[in-house]
């Protein structure tokens, strides 16, 4: 999509607003990499073409390749890609320097880890050379649960890893976190392991009604 799904039809008015944006003007998310905010358009505008014409007509980033492309390519070299987390393969640090509010720090944490996975899968399909892909950077990482003592709110991913032979079969490190690591787990003892409280943590949440 190189529109945000959810202003497409609204255009999203109240969204992303500065109080400098002019009449009719919204700056939601366009492009391959969903560019977002008056500043962003504007300072994206001046480094691609020396004007102001993505401020102007902010579609010309989701209805033309140039600007889908461009903003993207734009937005990466200048906010990601030179994090030295990212460059040790640390992926969540993508996901918190692209959309770290809603996907880390807001609602959409599973979202954030599914990307993971994904990501995950494409590295190992086209065995692409290392650092291999962490998921540290985005949402807390631990690898043990106090399922008595989680904070409201809190929604954390644990790394559900291969055991014994399962270790060296291709695909199970992401057959198990597919698997192991949900709210409803359908996660044989004997082929993968767990933190100690992960099951027990999301009993408990569902009770609370968080997750």
């Amino acid at each position: 999509h190189t529109k945000e799904i959810a202003c497409v039809q609204t255009q999203c008015p109240n969204n992303y607003r500065t109080g400098r944006e002019k009449d009719g003007l919204y700056y939601y998310g366009r492009g391959y990499i969903q560019l977002t905010w008056l500043e962003n358009y504007a300072n994206c505008s001046l480094d691609l073409y020396g004007d102001m014409r993505l401020v102007d007509n902010p579609d010309l980033v989701s209805d033309t390749e140039e600007g889908a492309w461009g903003s993207a390519f734009w937005y990466w070299n200048k906010y990601v890609h030179d994090i030295p987390e990212i460059k040790d393969g640390q992926f969540g640090h993508t996901t918190m320097a692209i959309n770290g509010p809603l996907e880390c720090n807001g609602p959409y944490k599973m979202k954030a880890f599914k990307r993971f996975v994904i990501y995950s899968k494409i590295f190992e399909v086209f065995k692409l050379s290392k650092p291999s892909p962490k998921q540290n950077g985005c949402y807390p990482m631990i690898d043990h649960i106090d399922a008595d003592n989680v904070e409201e709110g809190a929604t954390y991913f644990a790394v559900c890893k291969p055991t014994g032979f399962y270790r060296r079969q291709p695909g199970m490190y992401h057959w198990c976190n597919d698997n192991c690591n949900d709210n409803g787990p359908n996660c044989p003892d004997n082929m993968c392991k767990c933190p100690d409280d992960l099951y027990r943590y999301h009993t408990i949440m569902k009770e609370k009604k968080i997750i």
